[in-house]
């Protein structure tokens, strides 16, 4: 009996610091998991604040979208109010012109109404009646008809002399304004030709002259039909 009282002795002797640092390592792991625990339970609060911080950015993010589509809606109406006025500035602009225009022609206009009732008034003879025309046809007709006879052959020659066709050796001509273009001497009108429009001739009249040849696109070309143009209308290259 004392002989396992001893052996007990010698062991819980020979044990002691074995149990000692056993009893140190569970202690520290009983504060380290306490530290554990902690740890997590801050985690999880972070992790509850940083949820709702990104919630709160994701707010703002989406407010700032909305103001920055605001922004560019209101842009875009100022230029179109900007454009708008402009606009109207050309408008009105616009207006005052052809409204200055418009007085002119009525004065224009007026004063052509005055001038043809001023013109009538001097056409009517105050005695009788009867026109300065009427009086003159009188007049002749109480004459042996001589005057009436030259003014008929000269008003024939003057006719001849405008129909009469002189030849000349053929030129360049060029339409100093934009003319009309006809299918003979006082015939009708077939073309319009543009300022500045080339052509050549070889015969012409006291008024006119004829279209022999034209140019395209610096390239001569044979009239292919009886053209003639107004003298006054054309100058000589």
């Amino acid at each position: 009996m004392k002989i396992l009282f001893l052996t007990i002795g010698l062991l819980s002797i020979l044990y002691s610091d074995d149990i000692q640092r056993i009893e140190l390592i569970v202690k520290d792991i009983s504060e380290l998991r306490g530290k554990y625990e902690k740890c997590n339970e801050e985690l999880k609060e972070k992790s509850i604040q940083c949820e709702k911080s990104q919630e709160r950015v994701n707010k703002y993010k989406k407010l700032y979208n909305d103001e920055k589509r605001k922004r560019l809606l209101l842009e875009t109406q100022i230029d179109n109010n900007a454009d708008k006025k402009k606009s109207n500035r050309y408008l009105l602009k616009r207006i005052n012109k052809l409204e200055k225009l418009l007085k002119n022609r009525e004065k224009l206009l007026k004063a052509k109404e005055n001038s043809n009732e001023n013109q009538r008034k001097k056409s009517i003879v105050t005695t009788d009646g009867a026109s300065l025309a009427t009086l003159f046809k009188q007049k002749c007709e109480e004459t042996d008809g001589f005057p009436k006879l030259m003014m008929k052959k000269q008003y024939q020659i003057e006719s001849l002399d405008e129909s009469k066709i002189i030849k000349f050796k053929a030129a360049p001509f060029r339409l100093k304004t934009e003319s009309v273009i006809y299918d003979n001497i006082n015939g009708n009108k077939i073309a319009q030709w543009e300022r500045g429009t080339s052509f050549t001739s070889n015969k012409k009249t006291r008024s006119w002259i004829q279209i022999t040849g034209y140019f395209v696109d610096k390239k001569w070309r044979s009239a292919k039909k009886e053209m003639w143009v107004k003298q006054a209308q054309v100058s000589k290259r």
